[in-house]
């Protein structure tokens, strides 16, 4: 069995903590909005653990973690605008995510020489990444729920060849973009 949030070898759907106010806010995502969350609420469910990687100005956050078992949508206080949070249990970590920020979603596989990187890029209308969650389970099982990721909610696809210093070989599917 590969890296799993369940602690036996079946899949269990981890618990998600909507209050009667959070869950008549899901009505009011955007439909754009809606389609990060499913995507993610996808993510969360697999339980697989993710290195999840946040880039900012002069800090980087870099962490191997399940996202969850705590998904929600709340509205963020400084911005007021939509904002889906997973955490563990206790909420001591927390992956916070402005939906209406996101503009585009990427489930991008790069293929080197030491092994296959399974990744979901969100970038914002700049085309800059806001986060990159990169599969951290490589077991037959993790691969096959991410090829049914790409099938899911795959659009159009691209090959690029050459890339850095490599020859290695991209697929990129793009999610949606804004």
């Amino acid at each position: 069995m590969g890296n799993r949030l369940a602690s036996n070898q079946h899949h269990q759907q981890p618990t998600q903590f909507f209050s009667a106010v959070e869950a008549r806010r899901m009505g009011e995502l955007t439909g754009l909005e809606q389609e990060v969350f499913g995507i993610m609420d996808t993510i969360h469910a697999s339980g697989y653990l993710l290195r999840m990687v946040v880039v900012g100005k002069g800090a980087n956050l870099e962490t191997t973690a399940a996202l969850g078992p705590v998904l929600k949508v709340t509205q963020s206080p400084s911005t007021r605008t939509n904002m889906l949070t997973l955490a563990n249990k206790d909420q001591t970590f927390e992956f916070n995510l402005q939906l209406a920020e996101v503009s585009k979603m990427v489930l991008l596989e790069k293929v080197t020489p030491a092994k296959t990187l399974r990744t979901v890029q969100i970038l914002n209308a700049a085309g800059e990444s806001m986060s990159n969650l990169i599969l951290a389970d490589e077991s037959e099982a993790a691969v096959t729920w991410y090829e049914g990721m790409i099938a899911k909610y795959g659009e159009e696809t691209e090959k690029r060849f050459n890339c850095n210093q490599y020859h290695c070989l991209y697929y990129c599917t793009t999610v949606f973009k804004r």
